[in-house]
């Protein structure tokens, strides 16, 4: 299938210098970027906005911290705009090890009728699993390749959750819908998960991570 992928970065005061390295590491796998910014320091704001510029990365002001399921969601409807039938959701402190060759490749070789998304994984390239696939329960929002088409029949991620649990309810949901999920080990992120923490969700006990 064709793809025409953006990635969508949700920052929050974020430092500038690490957050445009960082998405170099996947700014020629994809064909536009956009940064939602959710800050609220008027002086980062105003900077980010220049160098977005400056980088030829788009940007949106979200007018506040409205939390990562609302600018998700706009970035969403924003890929439709752009015509892209995909779409990279990142953190702004998540960088990738790897190329997304991976994900590509994986596509290519499979029907993506009933996938809602392709996930990354947390550690060090292993050649001994890279032809394999991983399915976890719960996987985090950061580095996911979605499906545009299938996260509209499954519906955007849940507002009222602002930040935390966010990724763990939209894998529930899509699980309980019957969307396969699953993570790519050619395909290795840098990722800051925040404090490991144990909670429980809808009668699971799971560990979480909490970020600032």
């Amino acid at each position: 299938m064709k793809m025409k992928v953006l990635a969508i970065v949700v920052v929050y005061n974020p430092a500038i210098e690490t957050l445009l390295s960082n998405i170099q590491t996947y700014y020629e796998d994809v064909e536009h970027v956009l940064i939602l910014d959710n800050s609220t320091k008027p002086d980062i704001k105003k900077e980010l906005k220049e160098r977005s510029d400056m980088n030829n990365i788009l940007y949106k002001d979200m007018n506040g911290n409205h939390g990562v399921a609302i600018a998700l969601n706009y970035g969403f409807q924003y890929a439709l705009s752009l015509g892209c039938n995909w779409v990279l959701t990142m953190d702004q402190d998540s960088c990738f090890i790897s190329r997304l060759t991976g994900f590509y490749q994986y596509l290519d070789s499979v029907s993506v009728e009933k996938l809602i998304f392709l996930a990354p994984v947390y550690s060090v390239y292993d050649k001994s699993i890279s032809n394999r696939t991983i399915r976890n329960r719960f996987i985090w929002q950061s580095g996911n390749l979605v499906q545009v088409a299938n996260y509209y029949k499954l519906g955007p991620y849940l507002e009222k959750l602002f930040i935390g649990y966010v990724d763990y309810e939209y894998c529930l949901r899509a699980h309980r819908f019957g969307y396969d999920y699953l993570q790519i080990p050619s395909v290795v992120l840098k990722h800051n998960p925040g404090i490991l923490r144990v909670g429980h969700f809808l009668g699971i006990k799971y560990r979480y991570s909490d970020s600032s």
